[in-house]
């Protein structure tokens, strides 16, 4: 009996797999196109690759304007400490410099993201200084690069 207890088991295990797929529609759906001539997902490729290639544009003026431009002697003087020079990076990496210094309570992500990549654990960190006039001059000097609107 047990014999026929396993067959049945196969025969049912078997049948479970072979028809499952069955149940399954993986059929590609089609989508209306946005402006008629061009397929969707060409038309959401080249609106995020425009994206990118603006966020790269903005992040790379930005990134001209501290480091060679207005802001360069306050830039240098942060790069020369290793810590400030990770946590200045990562915030023009970022394109995050557009945070109000009097707002303490409303810091953005990527302030505190940086942060903690640079291994600043405080706001009596040391490094805090030294990033500090880069910070001011690129709220002034670089706003327009930097999309800074001032702080409220």
């Amino acid at each position: 009996m047990t014999k026929v207890r396993k067959a049945v088991a196969f025969v049912a295990i078997l049948a479970g797999t072979l028809l499952l797929p069955a149940c399954v529609d993986t059929t590609p759906l089609d989508f209306p196109s946005k402006n008629g001539t061009e397929d969707a997902a060409t038309s959401d490729a080249l609106a995020d690759s425009a994206a990118a290639r603006s966020d790269a544009d903005l992040v790379g003026s930005c990134r001209q304007c501290l480091t060679a431009g207005g802001c360069k002697t306050q830039y240098d003087a942060c790069t020369a400490d290793a810590k400030c020079g990770t946590f200045v990076g990562c915030l023009i990496g970022a394109y995050c410099l557009n945070y109000s210094f009097t707002d303490l309570a409303d810091l953005p992500a990527c302030l505190l993201g940086c942060s903690a990549s640079a291994g600043i654990t405080g706001q009596d960190d040391p490094t805090l200084a030294e990033y500090t006039p880069v910070a001011g001059c690129a709220q002034t000097t670089c706003a327009p690069s930097c999309d800074v609107q001032g702080d409220p």
